[in-house]
C-alpha cells in the first residue's frame, strides 16, 4: 500500500473553503431568523396600533354614554327630590376594551424583537387599560344590579352612589383615552 503525500497547501484551502461555507451558512441563517423576527415584530406592532385605534373610537363612544347618564342620573334624583313617579334614564353602555393583539404578541415572544421604548409605551396603554376594566366591571356590577328601593332617600342615596362610581369611571376613560391619543400621536410622529 503506497500513501500519497496530498501537499499542505491543498489541505489548507479544502478546510479554509469548509470553514468558510460553514460560516456562510450560519450567517444566512442568523440574517433569515432576525429577519423573520423583525418582520414578526413589525407585523404584531401594526397590529396593537390598529387595535389601539379601534379602542379609542370605543372608547370615545362609550365616554358619550357614560356622560349622558350622569346628567341622566342627576335629573332621576331631581325627580326624587320631587317626588315623581316618573324616573327613568337611558340604558347604560358597558364594552371593554381589547387587548388580544397585545397579549398575542407576548405569546408569540414578538414583543422580545421590538425596541424596548416601544414596549415602554405600549405596556404603559395596556396597564391603563387594566385598570379602566377593573374600574368597569366593578361600576357594572353596581349599575346593572340595581335594586330601586321603595324608600325615596335609600334610592336617591344609591343614585348618589352609582354617580360617584360614575364619575371614577369617566375620569379613568378620560385618562386611557388620552393613553391612547399620546401613543398614537408617537406612533404618527415616527411615521410607523
Amino acid at each position: 500500500m503506497e500513501l500519497k503525500k496530498l501537499p499542505l497547501t491543498n489541505i489548507l484551502v479544502e478546510i479554509f473553503s469548509v470553514v468558510l461555507a460553514v460560516l456562510l451558512a450560519l450567517g444566512m441563517n442568523e440574517w433569515r431568523t432576525n429577519k423573520n423576527n423583525e418582520d414578526l415584530s413589525l407585523a404584531a406592532f401594526d397590529k396593537i396600533v390598529k387595535e389601539v385605534k379601534s379602542n379609542k373610537n370605543k372608547l370615545d363612544t362609550l365616554l358619550v354614554n357614560h356622560k349622558e347618564i350622569l346628567v341622566e342620573i342627576d335629573s332621576v334624583i331631581s325627580k326624587l327630590t320631587r317626588k315623581s313617579n316618573e324616573i327613568s334614564f337611558g340604558q347604560i353602555v358597558f364594552e371593554a376594551p381589547s387587548a388580544t393583539a397585545w397579549e398575542a404578541a407576548k405569546l408569540t415572544t414578538a414583543v422580545n424583537y421590538m425596541e424596548y421604548d416601544r414596549v415602554e409605551k405600549i405596556t404603559s396603554v395596556y396597564s391603563t387599560q387594566k385598570v379602566y376594566n377593573d374600574v368597569s366591571d366593578r361600576v357594572f356590577q353596581e349599575l346593572v344590579f340595581f335594586v330601586p328601593d321603595k324608600d325615596r332617600e335609600k334610592m336617591k342615596n344609591q343614585f348618589y352612589k352609582q354617580k360617584v362610581y360614575l364619575y371614577n369611571l369617566i375620569s379613568i376613560e378620560e385618562q386611557l383615552i388620552d393613553e391612547y391619543v399620546k401613543f398614537l400621536d408617537d406612533v404618527k410622529s415616527q411615521g410607523l
